[in-house]
């Protein structure tokens, strides 16, 4: 399911969020993932998932990801990620490492990603 709701963030700002709530399928817990519209925008880094506790469905331990500049998310402590489902949403930015990979790794990856995502990664 979901909806659009207005949440109470961590640090107590409130923002308007597209709210998506789900069971995984064989895992038994519930998952609260939030996604606040904006437009889509272009990867401007990668990031290793280093902690997936909260969202073993939508994160992968030790996987690389696509992080979209978004300066509100990151003003609030998250990041905007692509995630296994293939759209953008927003996780607590230490969740991640963001890495530096040489130029060529970063238009492989980009390319990879914009074949197998909703995303075009430029």
């Amino acid at each position: 399911m979901k909806g659009i709701a207005w949440v109470r963030l961590s640090n107590g700002l409130i923002r308007r969020a597209e709210v998506h709530w789900y069971e995984a399928h064989g895992i038994g817990r519930k998952e609260f993932n939030r996604k606040l519209k904006r437009p889509h925008s272009h990867a401007t880094h990668f990031s290793v998932c280093v902690n997936n506790t909260e969202y073993p469905a939508s994160l992968e331990l030790h996987k690389i990801y696509p992080v979209l500049a978004d300066i509100e998310a990151e003003a609030d402590g998250d990041l905007r990620v692509v995630d296994e489902s293939g759209e953008d949403y927003l996780y607590p930015a230490d969740f991640f490492l963001l890495i530096d990979l040489p130029l060529k790794t970063v238009q492989v990856l980009k390319r990879s990603f914009a074949r197998h995502t909703s995303h075009a990664l430029a």
